[in-house]
């Protein structure tokens, strides 16, 4: 019996890694296709109809418990689906806004949860997680080798086709280096993982992804993946080194050293910060000077102009209408209000927490407000019991690194997006186990 249990569990975890193969392979369909509508659509279907299969084998092993963020997303979509009845009657816009593979909020949030889930099956097998993450610098470089093709000019580093259409394949660039970053920390933050040149090695290979991952979010002009992948590397890096660090894990078993709160952690923060964006930078600029690049050509730069276009037309819009556009309904909001106020539906506020706002009224603010506090309670209660408990090193550090991640995320997306931005619904489903079992206890 013991042995057909360990079969199944094997099984179960090739099933799960193959998975989430796919999953990354869908995504980067997608990101070398700049300017199409969506390709690849049937691996999405094929990993959530998976996904959907070892949800049940959950149900009928164990007892399935389920997180109550999820409830509270389930009702922001509740919420948005009867505003969009009420404020649009627009059956087309309420299929974009949850479950179209651009911008669904319901679509993107399964995604996420049915990910981590799968990562959860294989994290205790090393192999599959280095395996995973050299796929991932392979299929980087596939992209940049992609894009490569496509640069055409020499005044700009801007591939030829893209036709405005680097939103989709940025947000999806975000989303697997957020992937690929988590099974990073799992790999160097591991128990047995006490050598300094393994560290390296895989440092190496995650820069490598990184870097090609970063040139190619500028080469579709995608400042957004550019600024993402810049902070999620840095984060990364430094609770990496957290993580790998022998003596902060011994006085973590001795003392249960206090996480997030805790002076030497915060002194070892400081300490790999300065470290790490030190040599970033260092890096960043010997490249640059032996390559004779120049930066200005690129979309960050604004081609040569000095100004990001895209940050000051959002500032412009919050600047001229943010007010009349928050206070037209300030209870229950309006998905209309944008044209309503300014003649355009395109000039909608490019700020999270104002859109929701502006749109979804109190109510549809006070759901979100809830899922956000749900999550950062999960995470800090997971830290600080595993602290007391002195166990599961590795589990504190991923959960200090995710909460970090949501942070950022939630500070850039109150600068430049609005309620139906993937990258954080697709992390929200992410960031904790959504269904939770008795095996699983995370």
């Amino acid at each position: 019996m013991s042995k057909f249990i360990v079969k199944k569990t094997n099984f179960l975890q090739i099933f799960a890694f193959f998975q989430i193969v796919i999953l990354l392979v869908y995504f980067f369909l997608n990101i070398s296709n700049v300017g199409e509508l969506g390709v690849g659509i049937p691996l999405l279907a094929f990993f959530l109809s998976c996904s959907i299969f070892v949800f049940l084998t959950d149900i009928v092993k164990f007892q399935l418990r389920v997180s109550f963020h999820f409830f509270a997303v389930i009702a922001f979509i509740l919420w948005l689906t009867v505003k969009v009845i009420l404020d649009l009657n627009d059956i087309y816009y309420l299929k974009q806004v949850t479950i179209a593979t651009t911008g669904g909020i319901l679509i993107f949030f399964i995604t996420g949860m049915f990910a981590r889930r799968l990562i959860e099956l294989f994290l205790s097998n090393q192999l599959m997680l280095k395996f995973l993450l050299l796929i991932f610098m392979l299929l980087c470089f596939y992209v940049f080798s992609e894009y490569s093709s496509r640069l055409i000019r020499t005044d700009l580093f801007y591939i030829d086709d893209v036709d405005g259409g680097y939103q989709r394949p940025g947000n999806f660039l975000i989303i697997v280096f957020i992937i690929c970053s988590f099974i990073f920390l799992n790999i160097v933050s591991n128990v047995s993982f006490k050598r300094i040149i393994n560290f390296i090695i895989y440092l190496i290979i995650y820069s490598f992804g990184f870097v090609v991952a970063l040139v190619s979010s500028q080469m579709i002009g995608s400042n957004a993946a550019t600024i993402n992948l810049i902070a999620i590397y840095l984060l990364t890096l430094v609770v990496g080194l957290l993580g790998s660090n022998n003596n902060l894990r011994e006085k973590f078993f001795s003392s249960g050293l206090s996480f997030p709160f805790s002076k030497k952690g915060f002194l070892y923060i400081f300490k790999y910060s300065t470290i790490s964006l030190f040599f970033l930078l260092l890096f960043t600029y010997f490249i640059v000077l032996k390559s004779n690049f120049d930066l200005s050509t690129t979309r960050i730069f604004g081609f040569g102009s000095g100004s990001n276009s895209s940050l000051n037309t959002r500032a412009e819009i919050f600047r001229e209408y943010g007010v009349q556009q928050l206070g037209y309904s300030p209870f229950f909001g309006d998905l209309n209000v944008a044209k309503i106020i300014t003649g355009d539906s395109g000039k909608t506020l490019h700020n999270l927490i104002p859109n929701i706002m502006a749109e979804l009224g109190v109510i549809g603010l006070l759901i979100f407000l809830l899922i956000l506090f749900l999550i950062f309670k999960n995470l800090f209660y997971n830290m600080h019991f595993y602290s007391y408990l002195k166990k599961n090193f590795t589990f504190v550090i991923l959960n200090f690194w995710l909460l970090w991640v949501l942070v950022f995320l939630f500070l850039y997306s109150n600068i430049s997006v609005g309620k139906s931005w993937p990258v954080i619904w697709f992390y929200f489903g992410f960031v904790i186990s959504v269904f939770r079992t008795n095996e699983v206890s995370r």
